[in-house]
């Protein structure tokens, strides 16, 4: 079964550090949720029961709080290479299965962790074309639009070799497919010339 988890980071801004070498976070809800701190070109996540609190802890780490000290002196380290250091929240998630979606309680510790993982792998698998996100987008449509004609009565053989009279809904779904492939055509016309740009052949 395909399970998908659907969330939004929303930005809190910069992370600073002052002149007496003190890191100060932006300001977070106090709900529950995951948090991300991106230092440069690396990321780093958490959650916590009160994102707000998890962000103070984040500039004033406790002495066992190992995870928390590690993204501080990160900071500090990029800070002084000059590198840019912002946070962002997760404060709201849904979990897509069996065709229907569900929304997350993030009170649940499961719940944060499975939403943590997501946005790690999310990260860490940064789509490599996203240009084609329209394109491959109106190719799913285009073949759930077909599968779902192919189904009809319309496309199934008779013994007389007769053609069937459609039905009203099979009008409909001829209408909807027919639909489907032309824009999946205007897609591929606007997407491949730019994926053979790419690729170093001559654009037409």
């Amino acid at each position: 079964m395909d399970v998908q988890v659907h969330f939004d980071w929303r930005e809190l801004g910069p992370a600073t550090v002052d002149d007496g070498r003190r890191l100060r976070m932006p300001v977070a809800p106090p709900t529950p949720g995951v948090w991300r701190v991106t230092i440069g070109q690396k990321a780093y996540h958490g959650s916590s029961q009160d994102l707000r609190n998890a962000m103070y802890q984040i500039a004033s780490p406790g002495p066992t709080q190992t995870t928390n000290q590690k993204v501080h002196q990160a900071a500090l380290r990029g800070q002084t290479a000059e590198e840019p250091i912002t946070v962002a929240v997760i404060t709201a998630a849904e979990v897509e299965a069996r065709g229907g979606r569900t929304a997350l309680d993030l009170e649940s510790d499961d719940m944060r962790a499975l939403v943590k993982s997501a946005a790690i792998i999310a990260a860490d698998n940064r789509d490599p074309d996203p240009e084609s996100i329209k394109y491959r987008a109106a190719l799913a449509a285009a073949q759930k639009a077909v599968a779902r004609l192919a189904t009809t009565d319309v496309m199934k053989s008779t013994p007389d070799g007769k053609p069937v009279q459609p039905s009203k809904e099979d009008v409909k779904v001829m209408r909807r497919a027919d639909d489907a492939l032309r824009a999946l055509v205007a897609q591929h016309d606007e997407y491949w010339p730019l994926r053979w740009g790419r690729e170093g052949n001559p654009r037409p």
